[in-house]
């Protein structure tokens, strides 16, 4: 992001407290503390991620079945 944006962020109208924090200072912990240096960990992350996805799509369909299935047995688990 361009600093000047950044400097935008920082603008306070009116009285009150400023922060102490800069902008560029928040640049530049945000170089080393935001983002992931390794290209082998972004596809790591990616392929958890697809893995995630289908496993939490099952898991919807699970509820609504369990979900039937109690209303049809009149079961206490709802």
């Amino acid at each position: 992001t361009d600093i000047r944006t950044i400097r935008k962020c920082f603008e306070i109208e009116g009285r009150g407290n400023r922060i102490s924090l800069t902008p560029e200072r928040l640049k530049e912990c945000a170089r080393s503390s935001i983002g992931i240096s390794s290209s082998a960990e972004v596809i790591q992350i990616k392929h958890l991620t697809a893995q995630i996805e289908p496993i939490e799509e099952q898991l919807t369909e699970i509820d609504k079945k369990i979900e039937e299935f109690s209303i049809q047995n009149n079961s206490p688990i709802l």
